[in-house]
């Protein structure tokens, strides 16, 4: 159930792994944020439902101008589930993926992770699609897009390639492999967000469109 303590801190991992930052104050107090562009504003609403219950107040998604590009936000308050997953997630400041992070994850937070940082294009040979590929866009060293690559392949099976992409490595995976991440998350995709797990989706342009940075 999405409601359980486990699966509300599966979605909260999920999140920060993606797009969602915590910020820690020489006090010690933790909250999180979580920044999209103003289309992506239902999704921010639904990842908002899935926490919800763990803060026992009505959050507050806002609207500003993030230099020239509409985006919405949230920023929630200091919680001790976010104090106790901050060591988890971060070493000295910084976000990494550490074997316990990953195994905190089901498949609603494998799928918001992938919903923030993953992306659906096709491969074209002579103007011709003639494959499609997903991509997890990590950004981080290939330790840890290699310690990333056998979670996935130790505990759903599920093949994905690390690739370089400028000083950072990221993850690749081609159809066949993609339709077993994609049966994995399927349930946990809300309607605003299907485009991103369509292999027969003919708009490139829309499976891989950028987001605006979430700071």
């Amino acid at each position: 159930m999405v409601g359980t303590i486990r699966e509300i801190r599966s979605a909260l991992v999920g999140m920060i792994y993606g797009k969602a930052t915590l910020r820690k104050n020489p006090g010690g107090a933790v909250v999180l944020k979580m920044t999209h562009s103003e289309r992506e504003k239902e999704y921010l609403e639904y990842k908002t439902q899935i926490i919800q219950s763990m803060f026992g107040y009505e959050f507050k998604v806002r609207s500003f101008d993030n230099n020239g590009y509409p985006g919405v936000e949230l920023v929630t308050r200091n919680h001790a589930r976010l104090r106790s997953l901050y060591p988890v997630i971060y070493k000295n400041g910084k976000k990494q993926f550490t074997e316990k992070g990953l195994k905190i994850l089901t498949p609603l937070g494998i799928s918001l992770w992938y919903l923030d940082d993953g992306s659906l294009s096709y491969k074209r040979r002579e103007g011709k699609i003639h494959g499609r590929e997903l991509t997890l866009n990590t950004y981080c060293s290939e330790a840890e897009a290699r310690l990333v690559k056998i979670y996935f392949e130790e505990q759903w099976d599920i093949h994905w390639t690390v690739v370089p992409n400028k000083s950072w490595w990221r993850l690749r995976m081609g159809a066949t492999e993609g339709r077993k991440l994609i049966s994995l998350i399927d349930p946990f995709v809300t309607d605003c967000m299907r485009y991103k797990i369509d292999l027969k989706l003919k708009d490139t342009a829309s499976a891989t469109a950028p987001d605006i940075p979430s700071g």
